[in-house]
């Protein structure tokens, strides 16, 4: 999966690339399975800020949304 990821991210499949990487993200597959989808989500995010990346039912922007509203604050 990362190795598809990584192929995909060369060739500008960003949005198919992201998929691989969550994919990766809840594998069991390798040691360091989910630092290396985060790493290659976050690179993503970075490389590419202006391509709308989607997987599963949402979207990034929601995250960014939470993270806006959360202000720190534990209930």
């Amino acid at each position: 999966m990362y190795v598809c990821a990584r192929l995909l991210e060369q060739i500008h499949g960003y949005p198919e690339s992201a998929r691989f990487y969550f994919a990766l993200y809840n594998s069991k597959g390798m040691n360091d399975a989910q630092e290396r989808a985060l790493g290659g989500l976050a690179n993503l995010l970075l490389t590419a800020p202006e391509t709308p990346i989607r997987f599963g039912a949402g979207e990034l922007s929601m995250y960014r949304d939470i993270a806006t509203m959360d202000q720190g604050q534990v209930i």
